[in-house]
């Protein structure tokens, strides 16, 4: 649970005491106004003093309620998550076998059909299908 700065908080006498007639060194027992917890006197060189939830020894039923407690909001879902949740959704498509399709080494420099792995060097990784072959840069003689 989370919960915004409290700079109020009630003595042990129920009296309203603020943060501002506080110092670092400052003991007592503190409540929370809202729920009636105790709270932790808390210093930062940064932003002052400021009163804390003292979880171990809070009521949970009466946390839940307190003014202070900040309520989660439901982070609306990012495009990435759009994304990967769309794919996840798809139809259970079966795997289907590999099929033959005309295929070109670029190890090797030769062509060939079939499944997708040159019969030259058994390699699958250097082999592309010839629909996205490039040819304007496929060299007339692979160097070796």
């Amino acid at each position: 649970m989370q919960f915004r700065t409290i700079r109020t908080a009630l003595d042990h006498e129920g009296e309203v005491t603020y943060i501002r007639d506080l110092t670092p060194r400052s003991r007592g027992l503190w409540f929370c106004r809202s729920c009636n917890n105790p709270l932790r006197l808390h210093w930062t060189h940064d932003s002052g003093g400021y009163f804390e939830h003292d979880l171990e020894d809070a009521d949970e039923r009466s946390l839940m309620r307190c003014a202070y407690r900040i309520i989660a909001r439901d982070k609306p879902v990012s495009a990435f998550d759009q994304a990967v949740n769309t794919l996840m959704e798809r139809d259970n498509v079966s795997v289907t076998a590999p099929s033959d399709r005309d295929y070109f080494c670029v190890l090797c420099q030769r062509e060939y059909y079939g499944i997708r792995c040159c019969p030259a060097c058994g390699q699958h990784i250097y082999s592309t299908e010839m629909k996205d072959l490039d040819t304007l840069t496929i060299p007339v003689k692979f160097a070796k």
